[in-house]
């Protein structure tokens, strides 16, 4: 069993191209079970925060690989650039 206080601190990296996601903000969890269904990340901010941040990752709990000592390791799925936005 792991507490979501001790999920919080540590590194979300995404498993197919190492990139650090950062830390976790937020859960959602099912009331009923007490299971966590998703994870939110935070968007980076933008340069220096001037010009905001990128929209927040959810990370559903399918997507993830494995937790260990320090990391979380998520499957994120492709690039954001290669995933075609719907028309």
């Amino acid at each position: 069993m792991i507490r979501v206080s001790e999920l919080r601190r540590k590194d979300v990296i995404d498993n197919n191209s190492g990139q650090k996601l950062g830390y976790i903000r937020d859960v959602d969890m099912d009331p009923y079970s007490g299971r966590i269904l998703t994870l939110l990340i935070p968007g980076s901010g933008r340069w220096k925060g001037l010009w905001g941040r990128s929209d927040d990752l959810l990370i559903q709990w399918q997507q993830i690989v494995k937790i260990g000592m320090d990391v979380i390791l998520v499957d994120a799925g492709p690039p954001l650039s290669s995933i075609e936005k719907p028309q």
